[in-house]
């Protein structure tokens, strides 16, 4: 996967997109966050009707994921490099192909 600023990482088990299905994601509202989380959800076949969307500042999402609140995390810059360090997994990297 290459590098790209905007991620989403998840809790250790998860490993595609596909598996969001019915589980918490927080995400930043009204950003590019929000867009490339759609855009990865649509090209499994999926919507945010789809999992439980929990719109938090990027801050918050990271303190939920390594708090267990919720079970993936779509963000940009340090948030998912914080995130990526504690060993949460990358399902997506920017928009989907």
């Amino acid at each position: 996967m290459s590098p790209g600023p905007q991620r989403t990482v998840a809790k250790p088990g998860l490993t595609s997109v596909a598996q969001l299905r019915g589980r918490k994601v927080a995400f930043t509202p009204n950003t590019t966050s929000q867009y490339f989380l759609l855009k990865q959800l649509e090209s499994t076949g999926l919507t945010f009707r789809d999992i439980e969307p929990v719109p938090l500042a990027p801050a918050e999402g990271l303190t939920a994921l390594i708090g267990g609140s919720v079970d993936a995390l779509a963000g940009f810059g340090t948030t998912v490099q914080v995130a990526e360090s504690k060993g949460f997994p990358v399902l997506a990297d920017g928009a989907p192909s």
